[in-house]
């Protein structure tokens, strides 16, 4: 397992599937692939001609620093920005826990997705599978060299063109006829003897080897299972405050006391997914997931239910402005818009929880004045929010009204955006738009 060439397993995990253009602004990752939410991971892991491709622990390194994600070809990705030659795009309806990714621009191509292939059917050429080596496959055929080795006693069975011969003495009379002597093996009891003997040490090496075949596959498979779960348990107890806190954030009791483990379950299964399976291809060890799958979950159970540091029981999950979070809490992500707003050098004011007039955020810059909604939603935001930012624009006499969201936009609210000339924006496209504005 440790001869397979590194570089050749990360062409197998093809961390940068190519992606398929599918509408306006709308795209499918042509196969199960990785993408970053910090551009620089996303060049370096796409720069083959890197020899630290070839170190393991680097890539390691980069997918976790970088924040990279697994996309899968039946999600859809809808376009935001194009930033510095990278495409960055949001999941389409948008996941918990995943912010929008960087993908390669130049790996987009037109056509409809082209769907996953099993490893069956793989076309020729195509990104193919590599298993480890298993010790079943590593059978040793025995050598023409070996053959010719026999124990003492054992005699080599003569050809049948050996067993006849003819013999006639050189000094026979002429004219006499020459006798035919036919030449018969008969073991004699000394060699009878040797052939046992050497039939039970034959016996004996056969068994002795098989033995040894045996023992040597057993060991080499509790070493790759040992393995294997050194890697599982070290990225479980390195996300382990992470764990905890997602557990309290999804693990949640109706009225009736009854506690609710559905959205836990599934984070689980994500977490495996997309961090434990990931370290295993690298390594070549994804054949070991079966066997310890529900070790690994027990595992991510006993880590999540201790308390993170500083928690307090069925207190609201952690939320900081600075950084953008689905569960954040709704105030903290206007702060969050007003944050990336004053970035872009605007004087960003952010309006009284009740909201004035539809508007949450009013900034200035340059004599000009902008309103922002700012809405922090699971699904796409319908047209309420265009109506109510719309009539912000008019109350406060501003230049532009733009509403901000985590999520996508229904069509409907689209069309009504064209209609009143009301932007609709990520909240990572504020900075660059306003910048825009401002010139």
């Amino acid at each position: 397992m440790r001869g397979l060439n590194t570089k050749t397993l990360l062409m197998t995990l093809t961390l940068f599937a190519p992606i398929t253009a599918f509408a306006d602004g709308v795209f499918h990752p042509a196969g199960q692939s990785y993408a970053c939410v910090n551009p620089r991971a996303t060049r370096a892991l796409a720069n083959h001609a890197d020899p630290r491709q070839n170190d393991p622990g680097w890539v390691h390194f980069v997918i976790t620093d970088g924040r990279c994600f697994q996309v899968e070809p039946s999600e859809k990705w809808e376009q935001i920005s194009q930033e510095n030659g990278l495409l960055l795009l949001r999941r389409d309806p948008p996941r918990a826990g995943m912010p929008p990714l960087f993908f390669l621009p130049e790996q987009v191509s037109a056509g409809l997705p082209i769907p996953p292939q099993s490893s069956a059917e793989a076309p020729p050429g195509g990104p193919v599978q590599l298993a480890p080596a298993s010790p079943d496959q590593e059978v040793s055929q025995p050598s023409s060299e070996t053959t010719d080795i026999l124990p003492k006693g054992w005699q080599k069975p003569r050809h049948d063109t050996e067993a006849t011969t003819n013999e006639a003495p050189e000094d026979n009379t002429p004219g006499e006829p020459t006798p035919s002597v036919t030449s018969t093996a008969v073991p004699s009891s000394a060699n009878t003897k040797d052939s046992g003997s050497g039939g039970l040490l034959i016996c004996a090496l056969i068994a002795a080897g098989l033995i040894g075949y045996f023992v040597l596959r057993a060991r080499r498979r509790a070493a790759r299972k040992r393995r294997a779960w050194e890697i599982i348990d070290k990225e479980i107890r390195d996300q382990g405050t992470a764990l905890q806190v997602r557990r309290l954030q999804l693990v949640t009791t109706d009225a009736y006391g009854t506690i609710h483990l559905t959205k836990w379950a599934k984070e689980i299964g994500y977490f495996c997914n997309t961090r434990v399976l990931p370290l295993l291809q690298v390594e070549g060890l994804a054949d070991q997931w079966p066997l310890l799958k529900d070790q690994a979950q027990a595992r991510i159970e006993e880590i999540a239910q201790r308390m993170p540091p500083g928690a307090v029981l069925n207190q609201k999950p952690l939320s900081d402005p600075r950084v953008f979070d689905p569960q954040m809490n709704p105030f903290d992500y206007e702060r969050h818009c007003a944050l990336l707003l004053e970035q872009a050098g605007w004087n960003a004011r952010v309006t009284q929880a009740s909201g004035d007039q539809g508007a949450d955020i009013i900034a200035t810059k340059g004599g000009r004045k902008i309103v922002v909604q700012c809405k922090l939603y699971s699904q796409p935001v319908g047209n309420k929010a265009v109506q109510e930012i719309y009539t912000a624009k008019q109350h406060q006499q501003a230049d532009e009204a733009i509403v901000a969201s985590n999520a996508g936009y229904t069509i409907p609210a689209r069309q009504l955006a064209a209609t009143t000339g009301v932007h609709l924006l990520h909240h990572q496209e504020l900075a660059s738009f306003c910048e825009r504005l401002a010139a």
